[in-house]
């Protein structure tokens, strides 16, 4: 009887330790796999991308993605104040120096209805910009080259592009539409 005992407990011990080992294993094969599988690049990234290949990796994406966003955000409460100072605060250097130059102002005035007149940056900010993003969605961006991109509104016949933006010292900032005179 003792013999059995002690051969029923040699079994017992034997199949707990490869029990133990067998978990251990597949949890760890389980990992492995995981990190060794990349994940597929997301649709949106792909679409964002496209013109530029995989010049742009899928993380600095999301980084420049979600400053843009941040970006729209805060001038859409700009829009709602009608605040031109903080505004410009958020305009590219050749964005500032466009809205200086008197010529180009008569340019984007031929372009409206004749009773408006743009002269100046705060003309153009309530009679342009405000009008043509004012209540619009911006659903993704699309990279026009790593420190250029537009923010658009995603509909079946085609991207609505609202915001151009350019990187300027790590800060991305609007690019506005430049109608030359």
């Amino acid at each position: 009887m003792n013999i059995y005992r002690v051969a029923f407990g040699s079994v017992l011990v034997c199949l707990s330790a490869l029990f133990v080992f067998s978990c251990a294993t597949t949890a760890e094969l389980e990992t492995a796999q995981i990190e060794e599988l990349p994940s597929a690049p997301s649709a949106e990234y792909l679409r964002s991308v496209a013109e530029l290949g995989f010049a742009i990796s899928e993380e600095t994406f999301y980084e420049d993605k979600n400053a843009i966003m941040q970006a729209i955000a805060d001038i859409e409460r700009i829009m709602i104040q009608r605040n031109v100072a903080q505004w410009r605060k958020y305009l590219s250097p050749s964005s500032v120096a466009y809205l200086k130059s008197a010529g180009n102002m008569r340019a984007v005035s031929a372009k409206l209805p004749a009773q408006l007149r743009i002269r100046s940056d705060e003309d153009y900010f309530k009679y342009v910009f405000i009008p043509s993003r004012q209540d619009n969605e911006i659903d993704e961006i699309r990279y026009m080259s790593p420190t250029v991109t537009k923010a658009v509104q995603v509909r079946e016949t085609g991207d609505v592009v609202y915001y151009y933006f350019e990187k300027v010292n790590d800060v991305w900032l609007v690019k506005l539409d430049e109608i030359q005179s």
